[in-house]
């Protein structure tokens, strides 16, 4: 079974509020998590100040990288507050200097930030959720961004055989819909021991081999009882099942395999295609 998983959490739309030291109230950030033309993008608000107290609002963006995002970061000068005599052209970006912000989970992380200015000094402190959107529930997991209005998709794919191993087969099945989303993998006749299940060149788990025998390794969003969060989105990446540099198994979980077809049976031993949050569902 399943022993590492890939992070924490992967940052998504459930992210997006307000977030804050406790410890230092009186500066924080607003955070939004959305889709930039097909990549999920945050954009943050720092409010905070320069080395002489003075109130400074930076403003940085940048697309997510698993549980963490690194931001450029720009101040903002220039703009007078005159509705009738406003000209954006007096406004410009100074770059300021760089913040990365990682979450543990839904409602802590960590912000560090190196700033250009020499009189501030690089630091880093722990922030805590402040807010959540309306309605929002967050898992940190892929289900997180699945529009309410999405259709359930259903794909399977068996892997092939790079010729290292002969007999040993793998499939995978990846299941998606407003409610959760699942990526289960079984392996069967590889020699015992730990192999890696890499998401296109990042390995997002390991599975304990017995030898002879089928073998598994499930994720699932929201996250239930023994099974893994899905903290990565496998949909359109090569997936592949190795040790070190020697890949035995190999497949691509293409989107435009989608079907709404649930009536192959293979995995119902495993699955009995509940999903109630059973902890049955992973005996």
């Amino acid at each position: 079974m399943l022993v590492t998983s890939a992070q924490a959490v992967m940052v998504t739309g459930a992210f997006t509020g307000a977030w804050f030291d406790k410890d230092a109230p009186g500066q924080g950030f607003l955070l939004q998590v959305v889709d930039r033309k097909g990549t999920d993008t945050a954009i943050v608000y720092w409010f905070t100040f320069n080395a002489f107290g003075n109130q400074n609002w930076l403003l940085g963006q940048a697309p997510v990288k698993g549980n963490q995002v690194n931001f450029t970061m720009h101040s903002v000068e220039g703009g007078i507050l005159d509705l009738n005599g406003f000209d954006p052209a007096r406004i410009t970006l100074q770059p300021w200097g760089h913040l990365v912000l990682q979450f543990e989970d839904c409602n802590h992380g960590t912000a560090r930030y190196e700033a250009l200015d020499p009189q501030i000094n690089d630091g880093q402190f722990e922030i805590t959720r402040l807010t959540r959107s309306l309605g929002d529930e967050c898992s940190g997991g892929l289900s997180d961004n699945t529009p309410p209005s999405a259709g359930a998709k259903i794909i399977r794919v068996d892997f092939d055989n790079t010729g290292l191993i002969p007999q040993a087969t793998a499939r995978m099945k990846f299941e998606q819909n407003r409610n959760h989303a699942k990526f289960k993998v079984w392996m069967k006749d590889l020699p015992a021991g730990q192999y890696d299940l890499l998401v296109g060149d990042k390995m997002v788990g390991v599975i304990n081999a017995r030898g002879q025998g089928q073998n598994k390794l499930f994720f699932r969003s929201p996250k239930t009882c023994n099974w893994e969060l899905l903290d990565f989105d496998p949909l359109n990446q090569t997936i592949k099942i190795a040790q070190g540099n020697k890949v035995f198994l190999t497949a691509f979980l293409s989107n435009d395999l989608a079907s709404f077809d649930d009536s192959d049976d293979r995995d119902e031993d495993d699955d009995d295609n509940r999903d109630d949050g059973s902890c049955e569902e992973d005996d």
